[in-house]
């Protein structure tokens, strides 16, 4: 995990091997809907769409909806693992980002 020294933040790098064991993680996002079931509440910025992912929600929120439904937040490593699927480029797709690929 990390990344390389010009193509990351100062704490990335160097690239390191980390050791991991076996977890689990949702194959989709959480609803709006699926968020107020559980907290009461959407805090999402933009209305209208409930199947469409939370958003606005903080760490501490997002920690309290793991805890009320069982669930955890993956570690970093897990995300990269995840993200990046077993590639060792910058991004799990390749070197390069574009806008087809990221909404920046």
């Amino acid at each position: 995990m990390g990344s390389k020294s010009l193509d990351g933040e100062l704490d990335e790098t160097p690239p390191h091997q980390v050791d991991m064991h076996g977890f689990y993680m949702d194959k989709y996002e959480v609803t709006k809907e699926d968020y107020k079931k559980v907290m009461g509440s959407d805090p999402s910025s933009t209305k209208g769409c409930t199947i469409c992912p939370v958003d606005n929600v903080t760490w501490s929120e997002a920690q309290e909806y793991c805890k009320k439904t069982g669930k955890r937040l993956p570690t970093e490593a897990e995300w990269e693992y995840a993200c990046r699927a077993g590639t060792t480029t910058t991004f799990g797709y390749g070197n390069a980002l574009s806008g087809d690929q990221a909404n920046f």
